[in-house]
């Protein structure tokens, strides 16, 4: 269940439905405070901050693998539809699929 604070600021704030923070997003381990820091490549502006859960790191990846999931998903929807497409493209389309997938559940970057 959603902390009252959170769930109040999130239905506050409208979702960006068209322009999220373009990936990729890193994952950033602070020992010192304990909270696993989720970023922009190349910004250091911090788009998540995972802290005082289970499975932190699971969190932490799959929050830093959402733009490769978001576009591996628009990708496919794209490109599979179509059978008489390039296969090439939808066998490319697949492949960054599963590296997204990878990515968030801790396989690859």
């Amino acid at each position: 269940m959603m902390p009252k604070k959170l769930e109040n600021d999130v239905r506050r704030k409208p979702a960006s439905r068209t322009h999220p923070t373009p990936g990729p997003w890193n994952i950033i381990d602070r020992p010192v405070s304990g909270a696993i820091q989720i970023v922009p490549s190349g910004t250091g502006l911090r788009i998540a901050t995972v802290t005082n859960c289970d499975n932190e790191n699971d969190n932490a990846r799959l929050i830093a693998a959402a733009p490769d999931l978001l576009a591996a998903c628009k990708a496919l929807l794209t490109h599979l539809p179509d059978p008489k497409g390039d296969r090439e493209i939808r066998e490319m389309a697949i492949d960054d699929a599963r590296a997204a997938i990878a990515k968030a559940q801790g396989g690859a970057e």
